[in-house]
């Protein structure tokens, strides 16, 4: 049985979901390979909404490969298939190429599963060096000791600074940290002409419905920008610029993001 490996989550938006479903479903049908889906467009509605962790938003269908080799074909198999398809970010996993669907994650396949002395359950999996360690499920993609990603797909551009120019004024904005870790898009320190300001994210796909086909989340933070823009009131932020990430190292994110000046 296999513990821990590399497993894909693919999060197409939901009018995309049943052709993306249906495909995947052949695919492991034939090679079986094991799966789960969110089978509920209220289940849909929760991973892609703000009341679910941030380490479980996007996660709306898993495949489980039984070994490295099968991991691989399946990614090349979902590119071919899905690069075109846009689709919603998984904070906690890694992006396959320029892929907005596509992501993957080491992490539990069957994991072993322990009962703390408070009664909680915690799984357990076994990292690069063969000791077993606790399955992190962090809102933020990370490795196990001594597991790489695949030299294929590793990217080395990685900047270590999260540098943006905003699209309205041109403002350089970097971001500096999370204030608040929402499942929808957190809400960050940032800096713009040496200043500290908040900035507010909207993740592409979040709040999707039948009627927000394409999530209502950054449609909601447009709406608050115009707000901010008519309305000059000392105790309401000041609008300062915004900014789009479209899949790019080392944000990993699909996000719209509205800059503004913190109430005095």
């Amino acid at each position: 049985m296999i513990i821990s490996g590399w497993k894909i989550h693919l999060s197409p938006l939901l009018t995309d979901y049943f052709d993306v479903l249906r495909a995947v479903n052949k695919i492991c049908w034939n090679r079986k390979i094991n799966y789960k889906f969110i089978d509920t467009l209220e289940g849909y509605r929760l991973f892609t909404g703000k009341n679910i962790p941030p380490s479980q938003f996007g996660k709306i269908i898993t495949i489980y490969p039984n070994n490295k080799k099968e991991f691989n074909d399946l990614l090349n198999i979902f590119y071919n298939l899905f690069h075109s398809i846009k689709g919603i970010m998984v904070p906690s996993d890694h992006i396959f190429k320029n892929s907005s669907i596509i992501n993957y994650r080491y992490g539990g396949i069957n994991p072993i599963i322990k009962i703390t002395e408070a009664n909680d359950i915690e799984s357990f999996i076994f990292n690069g060096n063969g000791e077993l360690v606790k399955d992190e499920r962090k809102p933020y993609f990370i490795l196990p000791e001594g597991i790489k990603l695949p030299l294929e797909y590793d990217n080395k551009e990685i900047s270590k600074k999260l540098i943006f120019k905003g699209k309205d004024n041109n403002k350089i904005i970097e971001i500096k940290r999370i204030i608040r870790r929402i499942a929808t898009g957190n809400i960050y320190l940032g800096i713009v002409d040496g200043k500290e300001v908040i900035i507010k994210e909207a993740k592409y796909g979040a709040l999707n419905s039948k009627q927000s086909l394409q999530g209502a989340a950054c449609l909601l933070k447009k709406n608050e920008k115009k707000v901010l823009k008519k309305i000059h009131i000392n105790n309401l932020p000041k609008y300062i610029d915004e900014f789009e990430i479209n899949n790019r190292v080392p944000a990993k994110l699909d996000s719209q993001f509205l800059v503004d000046d913190p109430a005095d």
